[in-house]
This record gives structure tokens, sequence and C-alpha cells, in this order.
């Protein structure tokens, strides 16, 4: 794991190709190179030319069972 952008971010060799973002109001997942990931559920978000990101809302919060 390194840290680009002041994010951690995880590589494969000298490449990365996921970060983690983690915000007041959500996480992000993303990924250096989303435009090339299928998304058929709908969960990737971003307009930019590379980058594509998962956001993780509070509300979308699982629920651990006791």
């Amino acid at each position: 794991m390194t840290r680009l952008f002041r994010l951690p971010a995880a590589c494969v060799n000298d490449a990365a190709f996921a970060y983690v973002g983690v915000l007041k109001a959500h996480v992000n997942v993303g990924f250096f190179n989303g435009t090339e990931l299928t998304a058929p559920a709908g969960l990737l978000e971003g307009s930019g030319r590379f980058m594509r990101h998962v956001k993780n809302e509070k509300s979308m919060r699982p629920r651990c069972r006791h």
C-alpha cells in the first residue's frame, strides 16, 4: 500500500489501481482506471476521463449482528 494524493492506495507492482478516501459523511473506494470497469449495478460514479469511485454513505452502512 502506498499513499497517493494523501489517500491510501492499493498497488500492483508499481501501478496504483485503487484508493480509499474516508470523509465525514461517506467513504469512497476509487479506481484509477475505473472507466475500464463494467458496472452493471450502476455503483460506479464519476465523470472524469479515467477515474470512477463507489460512494458508501452513512445510510448504506451494513448492520452488525451480535
